[in-house]
């Protein structure tokens, strides 16, 4: 169409119109926008490792997930709160009628779990505990231990969860179904973060400020694996022997097994020693030692690799290994510590965090906000953090932004730039959460929750304009030049045509003169010009008369 050509842009609408051919694709003039690189990264921060007390649960150490990562357990327990507050609600039905015979009531605390193992012990898929969906692993635990337990319910006993929020609940007591939708959110966040590394917390364009402490990793992931092999070796003895064993052991070495992730492991049947329990748990024992042995030869093929000499490809050897265990969903967060120099530029900017963000501690709450409403990582972790607060469970909202290179005074780019000033560039913009008070100068973990590059347009740029125009051999004539030869008889020369042309080129370029260029003259135009032959060779006008 620009071209002028309609018959073929009028083809080429008809073939598009009967779907005959696609539409061709459009070419526009693009020029690369320029602007500044600014890097924002969104991260739990934690320091040191002590005065990790977890309420309500049982000790990181009792417990195999919490004993390979208790800091991520310890972060947990503060998104799930006190376990003792916790109430599990057990009904009995009737087998021959459905109706519920008998209610009893107890406190998630009873079954001696830790943080991950409640948050692990949901499944990963953004599914509600309704009635008529499958159990979650963490249910079964609480119906199993509701027969299991002494003075518990009968073993063969019909029993389902109750749900639907009594009226009866105590002041900051909360349900079952109300933790374990918080686990799931946890988990769904788990399932986009990863653990920190020094490079973490260091612009892309810096060398590196901090090491990551592999021997500590490795002792955790050595601890691990053992503990695996050795609940394997365990229940496959039991179940080689099964017809001298006990069903209670079974039941034992299955648990065990469960607290790696190996599962479904709840025990299939809760108490008796009848010869039908023990067969069927030595099955269920049997299919049990399939996945637990799968993850062991992974592990061993792993420990066979030769061992990366470079610090970030041993720290991913180690945290392969350490998923081998506990599963591929499993996060681990290594420990790290800062060079000095590293540890107080980041602490200089961390006590600027309020400064940075021009006198107002809470706007990068804002900032949060807004970013949770396009980025799904940072809506999972702003999901978590409104659960735990409803919930009363312990953790907040708790941002701080530390802005690297450091420089004293220098505004936090997350925030509009002041007016006239401009963008500081490649900067990198940490925004921490933290649940304590963070020393740069003991080991530092933490969950890198998101991370994105941001280009702020420069005000001023250059582009160009590009133009479609007509070629020569195909654009119809604008204008007719006839000349006759200047002497009547006479033959045209190469000079008289040379001249004739010149002639008319003098003239054109008298036509294209405008107003503006001929200053006072301009108002006596517009003017005509008449050719004038005093000798009447040719036809002239003769002005002489009118001016007698």
């Amino acid at each position: 169409m620009v071209r002028g050509n309609t018959s073929r842009m009028a083809s080429t609408l008809s073939a598009i119109a009967q779907g005959d051919a696609p539409p061709p694709e459009l070419e526009v003039t693009r020029t690369p926008r320029t602007g500044t690189s600014l890097t924002h990264r969104l991260m739990l921060l934690m320091s040191g490792t002590t005065n990790l007390a977890t309420p309500g649960w049982a000790v990181a150490a009792a417990g195999m997930r919490s004993n390979a990562e208790p800091l991520l357990n310890f972060w947990a327990a503060k998104l799930l709160g006190d376990a003792s507050k916790v109430r599990c609600t057990i009904e009995r039905l009737n087998d021959a009628t459905g109706a519920v015979a008998e209610t009893r009531t107890l406190p998630l605390s009873e079954l001696s779990i830790t943080p991950l193992d409640l948050v692990y012990g949901v499944e990963a898929a953004n599914t509600t505990a309704q009635p008529g969906l499958s159990l979650s692993e963490i249910e079964q635990q609480v119906l199993y231990y509701a027969k299991h337990k002494t003075g518990g319910f009968d073993p063969l006993a019909t029993l389902r969860l109750q749900h639907a929020r009594p009226g009866d609940l105590a002041m900051g007591e909360v349900t079952l179904y109300d933790v374990i939708e918080q686990a799931r959110t946890v988990r769904r966040l788990l399932s986009v973060a990863r653990g920190l590394d020094p490079e973490d917390l260091n612009p892309p364009e810096r060398a590196g400020q901090g090491a990551i402490d592999l021997t500590e990793l490795e002792n955790r992931i050595v601890r691990a694996e053992n503990a695996l092999n050795a609940a394997h070796v365990g229940l496959s003895n039991l179940v080689a022997k099964s017809a001298t064993t006990t069903a209670e052991s079974l039941r034992t070495a299955l648990l065990k097994l469960d607290a790696f992730g190996v599962g479904p492991a709840v025990p299939v049947n809760a108490g008796g020693e009848d010869p039908a329990f023990i067969a069927a748990l030595a099955k269920q024992g049997a299919a049990l030692l399939k996945i637990s042995g799968a993850r062991l030869d992974r592990g061993a093929g792993l420990r066979a690799l030769p061992v990366a000499t470079e610090p970030r490809a041993r720290r991913d050897q180690l945290v392969l290994r350490m998923r081998a265990v506990f599963g591929d969903s499993f996060v681990v967060l290594p420990r790290f510590s800062f060079i000095a120099a590293g540890a107080a530029e980041f602490t200089n900017a961390l006590t600027s965090s309020t400064a940075a963000q021009g006198g107002d501690p809470l706007a990068v709450n804002t900032w949060f906000a807004r970013c949770a409403r396009a980025r799904d990582a940072v809506a999972r972790l702003g999901a978590c953090l409104q659960r735990a607060e409803v919930l009363g469970a312990g953790a907040r909202l708790n941002l701080n932004v530390a802005q690297l290179p450091f420089v004293a005074g220098e505004r936090w780019v997350g925030l509009p730039p002041v007016p006239g000033a401009a963008m500081p560039p490649s900067k990198l913009s940490l925004v921490l959460h933290t649940v304590a008070a963070i020393n740069a100068s003991q080991a530092m973990t933490g969950l890198l929750v998101d991370e994105w590059v941001e280009t702020v347009p420069n005000s001023r740029e250059t582009t160009a304009l590009a133009f479609q125009f007509d070629v020569p051999s195909s654009s119809a004539p604008q204008s007719v030049l006839i000349a006759v030869p200047p002497v009547p008889g006479q033959d045209w020369t190469t000079e008289t045509l040379r001249r004739v042309l010149m002639e008319t080129l003098d003239l054109a370029k008298l036509r294209s003169v405008d107003t503006g260029l001929l200053g006072g003259a301009a108002q006596y135009l517009p003017g005509l010009y008449f050719a004038f032959n005093t000798c009447d060779h040719a036809v002239s006008t003769d002005f002489k008369p009118l001016t007698d």
